[in-house]
């Protein structure tokens, strides 16, 4: 162990054995060798702003330590330590440099820490502990948490100026109250196993910007099971991103981002997706330049939540399902467009407020709440009596030509009783536009959330629900009509146990009509194509992907209504995006738009689509399908796209997406000439390296994309043996 002293009655402690390091008084040590054994080149950087210090560092060299005699002076200073200088210390000894490990101790009260290269390793089985001191992650390093993060101290600073990644471990991810995250333009902390962030009422754990007016990216949040509490976010771009499920919010607010919260389908292993999940409670979302909260097929339930000040809707739901919202407020947003609302329910989605929810919607430009193409809302129901929605839903303003309190464009009428309309007397019919029932309603005198009234109980009821259902059927096959299937489905539809005991037979239904069997041989065209809708919707509310994808494409030349073929397609873009089929599901949106003039509710769902398709399409690899088509790309086959074979080229392109420089790992089998070029998404070379010879064995080399313009690309390697065939690589990177 050396013991250095860097100030009086101050030392910094270094231990020559990583694999008993003790963070708690050692530090960490980081491996010279990457996964290849090619060597790397570490620095690091170490600010102090208190006193000049006098520091050694070391390695070790097989079961031998390292030290150089040079000692560093200085307030503000920049230590390399690598191979070649440890080396150097004793020419006389033969020496390997992937064999050195590095070790450095930053458990120092009233040091600052600036990580300088993304090679930095944490010791198996140890976390990071940051206690009371300041740690800075620059632009362009990539910094990834295997083994645990450990930050202490209620005025402690991590800044992130690019991505951390926490990978997990036993140790795991635990900042303590009153933490702050600076993070940087562009950057993110990507949580690839479940966190718990939890900070208290008078020291919440707070994300910002770095420097203002540059938005961070999000907390992204790959893994299930997250708990994040008493955080404070601001000035993020999508701040908190969820792919995952089982994911609870409770006192978080998000101020001042593009989106507050955004929520999309996981991806999972294999190519398969699956809806996520996340519980929001006692929160605010606020300011958002954009949407307040998009869910984007997920599941979620929002407690005592509000939503105000957004530039388009507060809540946007699409292939969504709310089964809980209550308490909750949804005020002042879409004052930035003209074709938002509060509450946007689009394609696939349900919103179930059930009974004695308590929310207030009011003062949304445009509407409050918007249902379209195959959206079902339940606002408040009238089986059990008088208990309803309890919702305010009013704007204190005069509502404009075209502006409404429920916006029903979808197939199936809203349910919307027990509600107070801001009058003593019965709301007027212009207030609202489509089918909305919402008679009786309630005056607005009294109408305040009260102990033990703000949990929706819509299963209360299941018996008179299951009544409901059961005279629908009877009135459907007695009149098997467009207008009764669609007033059917919406009972069987409704989350809870008394519409699901009919699935079963409502799915054979559903077949009969389609196949125009027994009973329903003669039902008109219209109920048939809304057949092939429903089921087309039903299949994806289920999780059955590939059945809806099937669905689709067997069926949509049956659906000729423009409005329900226009239903039909926007279903048909999710059935393609949660089979991945991204470039499908973004060619089919000008097919949506050509089947007739979209209404603006449908305008907004294609803009979201375009925006949202083009990202997964880049994400995971679409240019490259693109740019062959487009002739400019040779076809790969199987055996050439393959990363890993005997005998075979091999190339590994990290980070992705970056800002600035890629690293291309070569695994060449024998010596051979290499030529690297960059092409845009529309197969233009925009960056060729001259050829260069290397030789066998793992190679690192880079292209620095910096001066290219935000977007996608595509890094062609080829590589050239004597006498052999070129093989070619490809890899695709998102510049972001």
């Amino acid at each position: 162990m050396y013991k250095i002293e860097i100030g009086e009655h101050s030392f910094l402690y270094m231990d020559c054995d990583p694999s008993g390091v003790d963070l708690q008084t050692h530090g960490f040590f980081c491996p010279n060798a990457d996964f290849t054994g090619s060597v790397q080149q570490h620095d690091m950087t170490i600010l102090w702003s208190e006193f000049a210090l006098d520091v050694r560092f070391g390695g070790i060299m097989g079961s031998d330590r390292v030290e150089p005699d040079a000692v560093f002076s200085d307030d503000d200073w920049s230590l390399p330590y690598n191979a070649s200088n440890l080396c150097a210390v004793d020419p006389s000894r033969p020496c390997n440099e992937a064999s050195i490990m590095y070790f450095l101790s930053p458990q120092v009260s009233t040091q600052s820490f600036t990580f300088t290269s993304e090679d930095i390793v944490q010791p198996p089985g140890s976390g990071w502990n940051f206690n009371n001191i300041d740690v800075t992650i620059p632009d362009g390093i990539e910094v990834s948490i295997t083994e645990g993060l450990n930050i202490g101290g209620s005025t402690v600073t991590f800044g992130i100026d690019s991505e951390l990644v926490y990978t997990g471990s036993a140790h795991g991810f635990d900042p303590e109250p009153g933490t702050l995250f600076r993070m940087g333009k562009n950057s993110r902390f990507t949580l690839m196993s479940p966190v718990t962030l939890s900070g208290t009422a008078s020291e919440p754990i707070r994300f910002e910007q770095l420097s203002p007016g540059n938005r961070w990216d999000y907390l992204d949040l790959l893994a299930d099971g997250n708990t994040i509490e008493y955080v404070e976010l601001d000035g993020g771009d999508k701040t908190i991103e969820v792919r995952s499920t089982g994911n609870t919010f409770d006192h978080i607010t998000s101020t001042n981002g593009y989106r507050g919260l955004s929520s999309y389908f996981q991806s999972l292993p294999g190519g398969g997706t699956a809806s996520s999940s996340f519980d929001v409670s006692n929160s605010l979302i606020e300011g958002s330049q954009s949407v307040g909260v998009v869910a984007h097929n997920t599941d979620l339930d929002m407690i005592d939540v509000t939503i105000r000040d957004s530039g388009q809707d507060g809540l946007w739901l699409l292939g969504a399902t709310v089964d809980t919202l209550t308490g909750s407020l949804i005020e002042d947003n879409a004052h930035l467009t003209t074709n938002s609302s509060g509450i946007a329910v689009h394609s696939g989605s349900t919103l179930d407020i059930g009974t004695d929810a308590f929310n207030t919607i009011k003062n949304n430009a445009v509407h409050e709440v918007t249902i379209s193409s195959t959206g079902i809302a339940y606002l408040g129901t009238s089986t059990g009596g008088s208990t309803g929605g309890r919702n305010t839903i009013f704007d204190t303003s005069t509502p404009v030509s075209g502006e409404f309190y429920v916006n029903n464009t979808s197939f199936a009428s809203v349910k919307a009783e027990y509600n107070c309309w801001n009058t003593t007397l019965a709301p007027a019919a212009s207030l609202f536009s489509g089918s909305v029932d919402r008679d009786p309603f309630m005056s607005c005198s009294g109408l305040t959330k009260g102990i033990g009234e703000a949990t929706a109980s819509t299963n209360v009821n299941g018996a008179l629900a299951g009544t409901d259902v059961n005279a629908a059927f009877v009135a459907f096959e007695e009149n098997p009509t467009e207008a009764n299937l669609a007033a059917l489905y919406v009972l069987v539809a409704q989350p809870g146990e008394a519409g699901g005991a009919f699935q079963g037979y409502f799915d054979r239904v559903l077949t009969s009509v389609l196949s125009a069997s027994d009973r329903y041989a003669a039902v008109n065209t219209r109920t048939r194509e809304l057949a092939v809708v429903l089921s087309l919707r039903e299949a994806l509310r289920q999780e059955r992907f590939a059945d809806a994808r099937a669905i689709f494409e067997d069926n949509l030349d049956q659906v000729v209504s423009p409005d329900l073929r226009s239903d039909a397609m926007l279903l048909g873009v999710n059935a393609y995006t949660m089979t991945r089929a991204y470039a499908e599901a973004l060619a089919l949106l000008p097919a949506v738009k050509a089947i007739r003039a979209p209404n603006r509710d449908t305008k907004a769902e294609l803009m979201f689509l375009e925006e949202e398709l083009t990202f997964r399409l880049k994400e995971e690899g679409g240019a490259e399908k693109a740019l062959v088509a487009a002739g400019a790309l040779e076809k790969t086959t199987a055996d050439e796209s393959a990363d890993e074979l005997p005998g075979r080229a091999a190339l590994t392109a990290w980070p992705n997406p970056t800002r600035g420089t890629v690293r291309l790992q070569l695994d060449l089998p024998r010596a051979a000439s290499v030529s690297i070029r960059t092409l845009d998404a529309l197969g233009r070379e925009v960056l060729r390296a001259a050829p260069r010879v290397y030789g066998a064995g793992g190679q690192v080399t880079s292209v620095d994309l910096s001066s290219l313009a935000a977007g996608l690309y595509l890094i062609e390697v080829v590589v050239e043996e004597d006498g052999q065939p070129p093989v070619r690589r490809t890899s695709t990177i998102l510049r972001n």
